[in-house]
């Protein structure tokens, strides 16, 4: 496979964008060459977005001065950007990866496409449209927090796409910098919707086969893309009149769309073959059942869902109304961590179902002595103190193999636990912050 430098498409489209603003002499005051270079290679946006407009960046540059409240409003950013990466987009992208393999890792257990149920590879291809959002959006919601701590107030690039009426509105909430980039150099320098319904027809093919062929150089994307391009005219033609009455079908009608989208977008992959993966969504056909993926991956995928409407936001705005609920719900959060770590051990075992014939208050004294014997261990073999304890106390029980097991399982879901309770108490915490 050829090297492609990192980022070089948004690095592209940037340039473009300066260079048709030199053109049309918008600058009050051409750029320097350190300007310049900044503008093009801007650590924070450089690689995943949001496309930076040179009319709002220079200036910005030439007069940002970070205040306290920049750096709070920044690192709330950048933990939830991590927070949708690390652990929703990677978390739930398991899914699909257990279906179709890793790349290069022929050792790795998988079921194989070949192998799977239709609603095995239904709910696989949700799962890959979910990991898809929460890392691109939370790419870019890093990027945006990255600048923002150092003064800039850059386009948001998502709006909770997946809460469309219409195929319309979903390319008016996902990559909202990329597809304005297409509507100011592409669509409207054609004509946009001046010219006639015919034109305007037209304007819209080159445009989603642009976008398809920018995705990258593969058929599955110029499908993808062309796809979209069907879609669109189908609306503008006749059917958005329609979805603008309706209430709840709109959406399933978009959800459905935009999940089969998916499926052509990853349908070059590997382990993915296009004619097989369609196959095997379209015409019913048994193997492996989706239950025990749903028994592994139900609460993540529902909280996944959840995550990509408001409701989350608006329940976080309401508890900072007031001190009052803003503290309870900091402490309320740091309680379900102390109860998480404390707990985690038992809920391992039960999990694995590895039999210790201790009671669940003989492993909470455990886990005490663990905490407690931690403090006068030493790192050892890149290990932390709590997790060389933890070998300690139960190797005495278990196995070396279920001990590492179980301690695997403790250090995964523990650091998620801190991690979300600390992005949640500083998400509540931020008013106090900033008005400081």
């Amino acid at each position: 496979m050829p090297f492609v430098p990192l980022g070089i498409s948004f690095f592209t489209f940037q340039q473009i964008w300066y260079l048709r603003e030199v053109y049309a002499g918008t600058f009050s005051q051409v750029p320097t060459p350190a300007e310049y270079l900044t503008y093009s290679f801007f650590f924070p946006t450089v690689s995943s977005g949001p496309i930076l407009k040179p009319g709002n960046f220079f200036p910005q540059l030439r007069e940002t001065s970070p205040l306290p409240q920049d750096t709070a409003a920044g690192l709330y950013a950048i933990g939830l950007g991590l927070a949708k990466k690390v652990l929703l987009a990677d978390a739930v992208g398991a899914l699909w990866t257990d279906i179709i393999g890793v790349a290069d890792s022929p050792s790795t257990t998988f079921v194989g496409l070949a192998n799977a149920s239709t609603p095995l590879v239904w709910l696989g291809i949700i799962a890959y449209s979910l990991q898809l959002y929460f890392d691109f959006s939370g790419y870019s919601l890093m990027g945006i927090g990255m600048g923002k701590m150092l003064g800039f107030d850059f386009p948001a690039n998502f709006n909770y796409p997946y809460i469309s009426a219409s195929i319309t509105e979903f390319w008016r909430r996902w990559h909202m910098t990329l597809s304005g980039w297409f509507r100011e150099y592409v669509y409207i320098p054609l004509g946009g919707n001046r010219k006639g319904l015919k034109r305007q027809i037209m304007n819209l093919f080159i445009v989603e086969l642009l976008t398809g062929i920018w995705h990258g150089a593969n058929w599955n994307f110029i499908c993808w893309g062309l796809y979209y391009f069907v879609l669109l005219a189908i609306e503008k033609l006749f059917l958005l009149p329609h979805l603008k009455k309706g209430k709840v079908w709109p959406h399933i009608y978009t959800l459905f769309l935009v999940v089969v989208g998916w499926a052509m977008f990853v349908g070059n992959d590997t382990g993915v073959s296009f004619g097989l993966l369609f196959h095997k969504l379209f015409v019913p056909s048994g193997g492996v059942s989706p239950l025990y993926f749903l028994r592994n991956y139900g609460v993540l995928l529902v909280v996944s869902i959840l995550c990509c409407t408001p409701l989350i936001e608006k329940i976080w705005n309401l508890l900072k109304k007031n001190a009052v609920t803003r503290c309870a719900a900091i402490l309320g959060v740091h309680l379900v961590k102390l109860f998480l770590l404390f707990c985690l051990p038992w809920m391992g075992l039960r999990f694995m179902e590895l039999d210790t014939g201790l009671t669940f208050w003989q492993v909470q004294l455990l886990t005490s002595l663990t905490l407690f014997v931690s403090n006068a261990l030493p790192n050892v073999a890149g290990m932390g103190s709590v997790e060389t304890a933890f070998l300690l106390v139960y190797s005495s029980f278990l196995p070396d193999a279920s001990s590492m097991s179980l301690l695997m399982f403790y250090r995964l879901v523990s650091y998620y636990a801190v991690f979300a309770a600390s992005a949640v108490g500083f998400a509540l915490a931020q008013p106090r912050l900033n008005r400081g």
